[in-house]
């Protein structure tokens, strides 16, 4: 069912025509023919190519041994057609500057490969290389093929400026507000919360952090507070920073007193002011308690005190002579008031 046929292109001629072939069966047919283009038809009158074949075949070689045609699909219907021209074409690298180049070549198959650095650990390795070329190695500031020795800032207005560097590697820096070179900070400040001058604002440290002094002062250099102003009445010599805690002396002669008035302040004197703010120690009680004379003999004594214990605890309606106090008894508050001026004469 299987037959095929060769035909000159240019001509139209049937050079061969075979077939058709029993199954199972090789077959080997030989055919010398010029140059130029010629056309292979494989027929199937079944229409099933040789699907139905066991292990069923064709090809067209040349003399040596080049494959021109041969079957694709087996399932190829009806019939199967190749275009050959001749002479069959020698495929290889036809590029001189290739590795790989091949004068006998006829045709390029694309397979020029190239000079090029085959040494994995370059930075210019090139895998698909032919041929050795040349190879590149990265330098200090990963530059493929570079010169460079030193990695450093190469920008002498940088904070971080490497006089010694040839080659930039990125590190270049400027001062923070705090002047610390490639710092973060924004605005300048003390950080330490403990500090008496705490910045909350500042992100950064400028070494300005103070205590208070003895003098409670930020920053300032007080070790012993007191009152410096030697006018004052708490004057302190040995001070080196005022504390504010400066007085003078008020009417009564009282240092930081409040007093504007002096004078007697006890209301059992007989001097007793009741307009004084401060008491001058002025206060007498003679003048006004002679009547403690009970006796009398001109000095209030042991006899006043007898009499005075005799009338102790009386009461209205009696006239009480130990009444000093004038409340109308003669109790403990007179008591005190006797025992004032015990001892004392009368003016």
């Amino acid at each position: 069912e299987v037959t095929f046929d060769i035909i000159e292109d240019a001509t139209g001629d049937v050079l061969i025509e075979e077939g058709p072939f029993a199954n199972t069966t090789n077959f080997v047919f030989g055919l010398c023919v010029p140059d130029g283009c010629y056309t292979l038809n494989v027929n199937d009158s079944y229409g099933d190519g040789m699907s139905s074949c066991d292990g069923g075949s064709y090809s067209l070689t040349d003399y040596e041994g080049n494959v021109l045609a041969q079957m694709g699909d087996p399932n190829y219907g009806f019939g199967a057609t190749h275009n050959i021209c001749l002479p069959f074409p020698s495929p290889g690298c036809m590029d001189t500057t290739a590795c790989n180049f091949d004068s006998a070549a006829t045709t390029d198959d694309g397979s020029c490969t190239y000079p090029g650095c085959q040494d994995s650990l370059a930075c210019n390795f090139d895998s698909t290389a032919g041929c050795a070329g040349t190879c590149q190695y990265l330098d200090v500031c990963g530059v493929c093929g570079g010169t460079a020795t030193t990695l450093g800032c190469t920008d002498n207005s940088a904070c971080n400026y490497n006089a010694a560097a040839d080659c930039d590697d990125g590190s270049c820096t400027v001062n923070d507000a705090c002047g610390v070179c490639g710092g973060t900070g924004t605005i300048a400040g003390c950080t330490d919360t403990a500090a008496c001058n705490y910045n909350s604002l500042a992100d950064c440290d400028d070494g300005s952090c103070a205590v208070n002094d003895a003098c409670g002062a930020c920053g300032g250099p007080g070790t012993l507070a007191g009152c410096t102003d030697s006018t004052a009445c708490n004057y302190n010599g040995a001070a080196d920073c005022d504390d504010g805690s400066c007085l003078t002396l008020d009417a009564c002669g009282v240092c930081g007193g409040a007093g504007s008035l002096a004078g007697c302040m006890d209301t059992t004197a007989c001097n007793f002011d009741s307009t004084a703010d401060c008491d001058d120690g002025a206060c007498e009680y003679l003048s006004c308690y002679c009547e403690m004379d009970l006796a009398p003999s001109g000095y209030i004594d042991v006899n006043d005190l007898l009499l005075f214990l005799t009338d102790f605890g009386c009461g209205p309606p009696s006239d009480c002579i130990g009444d000093f106090s004038g409340d109308g008894y003669t109790n403990t508050a007179d008591m005190l008031l006797f025992l004032v001026v015990f001892g004392s004469s009368c003016p």
